[in-house]
């Protein structure tokens, strides 16, 4: 396989990376993959939606606040909503477990825009025989001493009998949903939208010329599993296949037809593929004195490639003269 340019813009769904504090009994569950551990009745926090704007911390150059920015859970029994909390308040002996969202010190990707939002960032199982409440916390880590710290926002979230209770923070920046439920969430079957389809020609990679095929695509409930994209490249005006024309078996099926793929990783439960790349060479497609049209079937596949998804691109020319290489 040649390329996977992956951009997750805009939207990032974040993975579970919980780990709890020195000594803690905590478990935390990941609806993606767990459908075990948590009882019927047992409630569980999920973290659905957290926000962020460009100023929310002091401006540094960039237009992203930058640094490690944590979401932590705190005992509540340290701490009371009236008091007006420093920094210095916030002990990590009374940490349950903590989450840090990707950005530029982790190496995650940033929005280029004004703002950047995680969606269904997991759940934790809610020791609610322990407390009926939970503090929360979110700050960012300054990257040069790990000391210097900013909280953006702070507060309780409270246990709820209903089976299915939202809970929403807001300040002039940042904002934060919550919701306790009372049962598990089960594993569902993997689903993708693919929402477009594009292609990028003139492109130059590993010492060839060609084009790209691109995708915009999410893929619902399939963290951590291995799935492909595949381009089967057909002639625009009788939908025949196209022969490959290099002998490299990475652009051709068994049968000799020119197709590219390519495999991956999904690491969020809820993941959009913004910029997904399949690089064809030029020399690939059939010598001609003029320009041919084309266009791909492209197919999204399970592990066991069974078709998730499938779409067709624009109709595209290619000219490829004898001296091509």
């Amino acid at each position: 396989m040649h390329r996977l340019t992956t951009f997750l813009l805009t939207i990032l769904i974040l993975p579970v990376l919980f780990s709890g504090a020195a000594g803690a009994n905590i478990v935390i569950y990941d609806a993606a993959v767990d459908s075990f551990g948590v009882g019927e009745g047992d409630r569980v926090l999920t973290i659905d939606y957290l926000y962020i704007a460009d100023n929310a911390v002091v401006e540094t150059g960039t237009d992203y606040p930058y640094g490690r920015i944590w979401l932590v859970l705190y005992d509540p029994r340290h701490y009371d909503i009236k008091d007006l909390m420093g920094e210095e308040d916030w002990y990590a002996s009374h940490e349950l477990v903590r989450l840090e969202l990707p950005g530029p010190s982790s190496g995650g990707r940033w929005a280029d825009g004004d703002e950047i939002a995680f969606h269904n960032m997991g759940v934790y199982g809610w020791e609610s025989d322990r407390f009926d409440s939970l503090f929360f916390r979110i700050y960012v880590e300054e990257p040069s001493d790990k000391i210097t710290v900013d909280t953006l926002m702070w507060g309780e979230v409270q246990e709820d009998d209903t089976y299915d209770t939202s809970l929403d923070f807001d300040n002039d920046y940042i904002s934060v949903n919550f919701r306790t439920t009372a049962l598990p969430e089960l594993t569902p079957t993997p689903e993708v939208t693919l929402e477009e389809t594009w292609m990028e020609h003139n492109v130059n990679f590993g010492g060839y010329d060609g084009l790209e095929v691109h995708l915009k695509f999410q893929i619902d409930d399939y963290r951590a599993n291995v799935g492909r994209v595949a381009a089967y490249l057909h002639y625009n005006h009788n939908d025949e296949s196209v022969l490959c024309r290099v002998d490299d078996p990475s652009f051709a099926t068994p049968s000799g037809f020119l197709t590219v793929q390519e495999d991956f990783t999904p690491i969020y439960p809820y993941t959009v593929f913004t910029d997904f790349s399949l690089f064809i060479p030029y020399a690939a497609f059939p010598i001609s004195d003029d320009y041919i049209d084309y266009f791909a079937n492209v197919e999204i596949l399970d592990t066991e490639y069974n078709l998730l998804a499938s779409g067709v691109t624009p109709v595209f020319s290619v000219m490829r003269p004898k001296d091509a290489e």
